[in-house]
């Protein structure tokens, strides 16, 4: 199953960053963040 987070604050301290953008988690991992485009993915979209 994948799961696309739009549109939300990307926070991660350990790499400083503080971003807009989407995350992309697959099999309960997180395999992309950024900019994700919700219509190039296969995957259920959460706004």
């Amino acid at each position: 199953m994948r799961v696309l987070l739009s549109g939300g604050r990307i926070l991660d301290p350990a790499v400083e960053m503080d971003q807009v953008g989407s995350v992309l988690i697959e099999d309960d991992a997180i395999v992309e963040i950024g900019e994700i485009v919700a219509e190039d993915v296969e995957a259920d979209v959460v706004y």
